[in-house]
């Protein structure tokens, strides 16, 4: 059934106020409502498809499925590990570390 979206919210906030994506505590106010399975992929609005997340994952995630989150999210990791890095040496100059 579809629930009440605020008094859902409220639900989840007193179980686990935290975001389910990256673990950042929420209040009221800030939390939002997404859709593991997003509206426009055949989600729907029960319970079982909506969990807590703060803003900035909720904008990040978008249209993705949970698993295609966690895919991206993975894909981006090894990118920033795989990426040169450098290491400055108190000058403008920077040498690969």
């Amino acid at each position: 059934t579809k629930p009440d979206r605020r008094a859902y919210r409220g639900e989840l906030l007193a179980a686990d106020p935290r975001c389910l994506y990256c673990g950042k505590p929420l209040r009221e106010g800030v939390a939002t409502l997404d859709h593991l399975v997003p509206l426009f992929r055949g989600g729907k609005n029960v319970r079982g498809n909506l969990v807590l997340a703060c803003r900035a994952c909720n904008v990040a995630k978008g249209g993705r499925t949970l698993d295609e989150w966690l895919e991206h999210l993975q894909a981006a990791q090894a990118a920033v590990l795989a990426a040169p890095r450098c290491l400055s040496q108190g000058s403008s100059a920077h040498v690969p570390v």
